[in-house]
């Protein structure tokens, strides 16, 4: 305590030769601690993407039942935000339930004519795949995940995330037929959906 008071008197009279006069505003800065700056903040959360497969088997075509997709988005990060969180929801119908819709509706041998194009359908299903990067605006790779089934992804929440635009990358192959020819509601549509989940100041 006498080290401040003897600083406290030192300045004093330094500022007194000095100046001649005293500036309370100095010395309060000096001695008086600043608080500070409160910043407010705000979570959103918005849709980032979402696709839905479509493939069509009237007239039926081999080539048709797959489609493919690419996509790029940008997520813009602004300073002094909190966090960042991807919420990722692939659905992606399995074969099996293609076969539960078929032998519903043919308990016995599939007609010979369809037994070859369920055959082509099961083929290319096999093919489906959704691929999603996450990369940092330093071009770092943040999250990479590949899907091949139904499935829900939290990524970990980025906490104070790096400024810029994030890039989300979106690739893939699904199906989504409405019906065949002989009138099989085939009712799965692969798809994906990507929110983000941003808690970043008021601006």
């Amino acid at each position: 305590m006498r080290k401040y008071i003897a600083l406290f008197t030192a300045v004093l009279l330094l500022s007194t030769s000095m100046a001649g006069c005293i500036d309370i505003h100095i010395f309060r800065d000096l001695f008086v601690p600043t608080e500070e700056e409160v910043i407010d903040y705000t979570t959103n959360r918005y849709n980032l993407m979402t696709k839905i497969f479509n493939t069509t088997l009237i007239p039926f075509n081999p080539d048709n039942i797959l489609e493919s997709y690419s996509g790029e988005f940008d997520v813009e990060i602004i300073p002094m935000t909190d966090s960042v969180l991807f919420d990722i929801d692939v659905q992606m119908e399995s074969g099996e339930e293609v076969w539960e819709i078929i032998n519903e509706t043919w308990p016995g041998d599939l007609p010979d004519e369809l037994e070859e194009r369920v055959e082509q359908i099961l083929e290319a299903a096999s093919q489906r795949y959704i691929e999603v990067t996450i990369t940092s605006p330093e071009g770092v790779e943040w999250f990479h995940a590949r899907f091949n089934d139904t499935e829900s992804v939290d990524t970990d929440r980025i906490q104070s995330p790096s400024e810029g635009e994030w890039k989300v990358y979106v690739d893939g192959v699904g199906v989504g037929p409405d019906a065949t020819d002989f009138g099989i509601e085939l009712a799965y549509h692969d798809s994906i959906s990507i929110d983000v989940t941003i808690r970043e100041p008021i601006v």
